[in-house]
Parts: C-alpha cells; structure tokens; sequence
C-alpha cells in the first residue's frame, strides 16, 4: 500500500506522481492487477473522523480507484484489501513518565467508537475483501500505540469491540487450481490385498493449500480419499506428494477410481494369484500371467501424460 499522506520532499514521494513515473515505465500497468492494498489512515495526524472521505481519510482507497480510473486508464473494478489503517491511542500510564507526542492521541474511549464506525463502513463496502489493521500485537516504541493487544495478549477496547461485531467471512474469493506431476498406481492388484498410492500434485492457484481443510473425497470403495496431512502447507508454485490407500476387493473385477475434483479416472484389475496354475499350457498365457504378480507392486510413473497414456478412461 502507498502513504496517501506523503508528500514531494527529500524522503518522500507524492503518491500520484510516484504512479505517473510506473506508468510510463510500464504503460498499463495498473490494468494487470488482480486487487488493490491501501493504506487508508485516518489522517492528518492519526486523528481523523471516520465520517471523513477523500484522499487521507479512511475510505482513501475510493480516491485511489477513481485516480486511476481517471488518470490512468484503469477499466476493471478491483477488490480492495485494506493492508494498513487504524488510530493510535493515549495510553494514561506512558503519559505520566514520557515526556512524548502520546497527549495529540485520541483517548481509548474515542479510538473504540471511531473503529467501530469505521468498520460499519467497510463491511457495508462490498469492494472491500478484507481489513487488517496496523499493528495486531507490538510493543516497541513508537508503534506500539497502535497495537490491538496489550503486553499480556489481551484485547485492548477497540479489539474487542470488533471482535464482538457480526462480521462476513474473512476469507477471499480465491483461485483453487492444480497440476497432476506424477502418480504411482499399480495396473494390477491381487485380490484382498492393499497398495499404497502416491500422487504429486503442483498448487496453480491462489490460496494455499493446508489454510483450510483440503481433500479430495473418493468416489470409489476401493481408494481413501486424497488428504493434506494436518499442519502442511503447500504455497503457488510448489508441489506435495500425497499418499492414499487402495483396497482390492475379494474377488477378480476391474475397478475404477475416481475422486472429486480430479477429473480424470483410473482403472485397476484385481486377479486371483490361486488362479495362476489353472491355465492351460499355453506359454504366453503363463508369461502374461506371472508378469502380474510382481509388476502389481510398483508401477513408477514420472508425468501426468504417463498417467493419461496407460491409466485413463
């Protein structure tokens, strides 16, 4: 998010010109974005009233939309996440024994009712995706009157005011994509026997698997279902290879196996390994025939496209 109340001087930069310099650097570029962070502060001074609008008020990120509407070109109407707001506040015991700026701070009582107010107005946005305010737990100086917790991790006034607020989800609409990298499944099983079958799988979204329950349900009695063990994350751009349990049944069938989301099946033959001697003296009907009894137990497969050459339907 950019500082809506910097101005041109030797250590800043005003905002609008800061965008005009990437915008001839990179000439649309404000039309390649997915979202917008802002920094909407209640400014000047941290000391604003949430019924304030424009540029350094908190609704700044409406400034920031139609600037770059109207200067830049901007056509899509962007989701805005709200990375950095929020007041500081007087905090009595520092006043008594520092000599510092805490006294121009809204007291505690004023800082509840204007977040509150404030996130009535954001919520009542559908724009806005999300609110995080700065800062949630710190306690260094100078910043630390902007923590939402004290020194003991407990709510200060206004956290808890909106802690207590009905409030829509937090999570954002997301990207759930992924890439079939491997997989190892045999072709042949014997019966009431079991296999363990791995798949990898590359994480081509947004969101990051491991955030929230993330799982592949079977469709079929012969497998488990596909499941991120508790406590792993799988961030885009990077792969995870799981493991689930295959089932033959008791007697020679072929199954197929399928799970939802992944849209492609596979198919496997279970056979009667008691069976094997009860052919008739036919060379290749042996050959084949023991070829199955120790070709079920690992079937490496390097690509996807192996996978869909000899496994798929």
């Amino acid at each position: 998010g950019f500082d809506l109340a910097a101005d041109n001087s030797a250590g800043t930069m005003d905002v609008y010109r800061y965008w005009q310099i990437m915008n001839r650097a990179v000439p649309g570029v404000f039309d390649r974005l997915d979202a917008w962070s802002s920094h909407s502060y209640p400014n000047p001074d941290f000391a604003g009233k949430p019924t304030d609008q424009g540029r350094k008020s908190i609704t700044g990120y409406r400034w920031e939309i139609n600037i770059l509407g109207s200067a830049f070109g901007l056509k899509k109407n962007l989701p805005v996440f709200i990375t950095e707001t929020g007041w500081p506040y007087q905090d009595s015991a520092k006043l008594k024994v520092q000599n510092s700026k805490l006294s121009d701070f809204l007291d505690q009582k004023t800082v509840t009712e204007y977040t509150r107010a404030a996130f009535d107005i954001w919520l009542a946005d559908q724009q806005v995706q999300a609110i995080t305010p700065f800062v949630l737990n710190y306690h260094a100086a100078p910043l630390d009157v902007f923590s939402w917790l004290d020194q003991e991790g407990k709510d200060h006034p206004h956290c808890q005011a909106i802690r207590e607020m009905e409030k829509v989800s937090w999570w954002p609409e997301q990207i759930n994509s992924w890439e079939i990298i491997s997989l190892d499944l045999p072709a042949f099983l014997p019966i009431n026997s079991q296999y363990q079958g791995k798949i990898t799988l590359k994480n081509t979204g947004q969101s990051i698997w491991g955030e929230k329950t993330f799982s592949f349900p079977s469709l079929s009695y012969f497998a488990d279902n596909i499941n991120l063990p508790p406590g792993v994350k799988v961030e885009p751009g990077q792969s995870f290879k799981f493991t689930f349990n295959i089932y033959a049944s008791e007697w020679p069938e072929t199954a197929v196996l399928s799970w939802k989301g992944l849209e492609k099946k596979a198919t496997i033959s279970f056979f009667n390994p008691s069976k094997l001697n009860s052919y008739q003296d036919n060379f290749w009907q042996k050959i084949i025939a023991l070829a199955k009894v120790w070709w079920y137990k690992k079937i490496p497969r390097t690509s996807s496209q192996d996978w869909e050459d000899s496994q798929i339907n």
